[in-house]
């Protein structure tokens, strides 16, 4: 799997309109316009435990099932397909 292929894909599509972008107003400090953004984490800590998905942030921000709102914030929630690729990755 190709991270810039594969995955920032995705989270450009559906994560950096709003937020996560460095300039963005509301993005608790995590900036998914690159991989190295992403490893960097946020606010609330790293967004990737590598090689465990199902404790990685990202995944269960993805599903709902973190504290706080499911994102992406402003959008109807990820495909299930989208958010396995994504955990497949990590």
């Amino acid at each position: 799997m190709n991270y810039d292929e594969d995955i920032q894909t995705i989270l450009s599509s559906n994560c950096t309109y709003y937020c996560h972008t460095g300039t963005a107003n509301y993005q608790a400090g995590l900036n998914l316009e690159s991989y190295d953004g992403l490893m960097a984490g946020g606010f609330s800590g790293p967004a990737v435990i590598p090689y465990d998905s199902e404790n990685s942030l990202i995944i269960q921000k993805l599903n709902g099932t973190a504290p706080g709102a499911q994102m992406p914030f402003y959008l109807d929630p990820l495909d299930q397909n989208l958010i396995d690729v994504i955990a497949a990755w990590i």
